[in-house]
C-alpha cells in the first residue's frame, strides 16, 4: 500500500479494498482458508466488538487525547489534517466521506495490516521466539509510514495505533 501511495493508480477509497482484496486472493491460493487471518465464524462475535471496543477506546483516550498532544509536542509538529477541512460543517460531505473511509479505513486497512501482513510476517518470522513482537512492529512501522501525508506527528500517531491495535489482534484470533 505505501508503495501505492505515490503511483496512486487509484482513488480513494479504492485503493485499499483493491489492495486488501489482492491481499486475500493471494492469501487464499497459497494458504487456502481464511482462519488464520481471524476470518472465520469459530470466534465470539460478543468477545470480538469487546476487544474492538477497548481498542478503539485505547486508541481515543490513551493514544488521541494523552499521547498525541504529547507526540505534537515533542516533534513541534500536530498531525496535518487540512485535508478535512471541507468536511467541517458540511453534513452531506460528511456522510459521503464516511462510508468511504469505513470502507477504505476500517475495512480495508485492517485486512492489510492487521490480516494479511502481520499473520504472514508472523508466519515467516515463527522460528523466533520474538517473532510475533517483530511482526507486530514492523507492521505498525509500515501503517505509520503509510500515513505520511499527515506529516511525521500523524506517522508516530498511527503506528502507535497500528502497535495496539497488533497487539490487539492476536487475543481475538489465537485464544
Amino acid at each position: 500500500e505505501t508503495a501505492l501511495v505515490y503511483i496512486n493508480p487509484l482513488s480513494f477509497p479504492w485503493k485499499n479494498p483493491t489492495i486488501a482484496l489482492l491481499g486475500l486472493a493471494f492469501w487464499k491460493w497459497y494458504m487456502g482458508d481464511f482462519k488464520q487471518l481471524g476470518l472465520s465464524r469459530s470466534h465470539s462475535v460478543w468477545r470480538t466488538l469487546i476487544w474492538a471496543t477497548v481498542l478503539t477506546l485505547i486508541s481515543k483516550f490513551v493514544l488521541g487525547d494523552l499521547i498525541g498532544p504529547l507526540i505534537d509536542w515533542l516533534t513541534g509538529i500536530t498531525p496535518d489534517y487540512s485535508q478535512y477541512q471541507s468536511l467541517i460543517g458540511n453534513f452531506d460531505a460528511v456522510f459521503g466521506f464516511w462510508w468511504k473511509a469505513m470502507i477504505s479505513a476500517g475495512f480495508a486497512e485492517e485486512i492489510i495490516y492487521n490480516g494479511v501482513l502481520l499473520v504472514g510476517l508472523t508466519q515467516i518470522l515463527s522460528k523466533s521466539s520474538y517473532g510475533k513482537h517483530v511482526a507486530v512492529i514492523i507492521t505498525a512501522v509500515l501503517f505509520g509510514l503509510a500515513h505520511y501525508p499527515q506529516g511525521l506527528a500523524g506517522i508516530i500517531s498511527t503506528g502507535l495505533i497500528g502497535l495496539t491495535f497488533g497487539y490487539g489482534f492476536y487475543p481475538v484470533s489465537y485464544t
